[in-house]
Parts: C-alpha cells; structure tokens; sequence
C-alpha cells in the first residue's frame, strides 16, 4: 500500500523526493479503528493522509 502512495503521485505529475516519511497511527472513527497513514516529503513540499479501515491490526509507527 506503502509503494501504491509514491506511485500515485509519480502518475500524477508530482516530484518525488528521496526521502519518503510515512506516519501510522490509529484513529477512531464512528466507533471503528482505523490506520491513519500519513505520507509526506520535503522537497517539493508535499502531505497527503489516508484513513484505510479495512486494516486488521492497525499500526503506530513512523518510517522513513
């Protein structure tokens, strides 16, 4: 899913930066848990956030 997120912004024009960060947390929304994951970079200055709640066992973790 990881990989799907700088692939997308590759197809949509967007810089891609060396250094990628992904930030996991878990959040709780209607009463379900979710992965919130947020992807940014430095340079160009880019941040997106997703909410997958299909996740089994989400996830607080900071790569990158």
């Amino acid at each position: 899913m990881l990989w799907s997120m700088i692939d997308k912004r590759k197809e949509n024009g967007i810089e891609v930066d060396y250094l990628q960060v992904f930030q996991l947390s878990i959040e709780r929304k209607n009463g379900v848990s979710v992965q919130k994951v947020v992807h940014r970079q430095e340079c160009p200055p880019v941040s997106d956030i997703y909410y997958l709640p299909m996740i089994e066992t989400p996830k607080n973790i900071r790569y990158g």
